[in-house]
């Protein structure tokens, strides 16, 4: 096990996200939120990676990180002063406590709001999603969904969930 493994699994575990090899998956009514780690095959670099399956766009019950319909490398969403810190993050070195508390504070929030049909039309307009993975898919149930003033969505009071269609 990495040591950055051992530090970021109670922060993650004790926000409902389960355990699998370098994965941390949540599930949520209407996707799949996962933290990945991958280790450079080069070096000792770690990459931090998150992504979201939304489940209206596919039937998979555990989706692995690169089948994710949203994905991105933790520094693209974190503040760009965390940017540096973030791509030398060292597999044999401890994290620092503020690089924990950045993929606790800008990477869990990141993935609830792109789990949801407002959060993520407005990433998809945002100028952060050219520097993240947007599946085809994504972009063609927006577009369709805004035409038909998004059919496949449905309003709970406290919070928007996509619907079950797979286009």
């Amino acid at each position: 096990m990495l040591l950055v493994e051992a530090q970021l699994s109670p922060g993650l575990k004790a926000l409902g996200f389960k355990k699998n090899a370098r994965t941390w998956t949540r599930e949520t009514p209407d996707a799949f939120q996962l933290v990945n780690l991958q280790k450079s095959r080069f070096s000792e670099q770690v990459y931090v990676n998150v992504a979201v399956y939304l489940k209206a766009l596919g039937d998979e019950t555990s989706p692995p990180e690169h089948r994710c319909h949203i994905r991105a490398r933790l520094e693209r969403i974190a503040p760009e002063s965390l940017s540096e810190e973030i791509r030398s993050l060292n597999a044999a070195l401890p994290m620092s406590a503020s690089l924990l508390s950045a993929l606790l504070e800008h990477a869990v929030p990141w993935l609830e709001r792109v789990s949801s049909r407002p959060g993520l039309d407005l990433f998809v307009r945002s100028s952060m999603a050219r520097h993240c993975f947007v599946g085809a898919k994504v972009r063609a149930h927006l577009t369709a969904s805004a035409r038909e003033g998004w059919p496949h969505m449905r309003h709970k009071e406290t919070s928007t969930v996509l619907g079950a269609q797979t286009i």
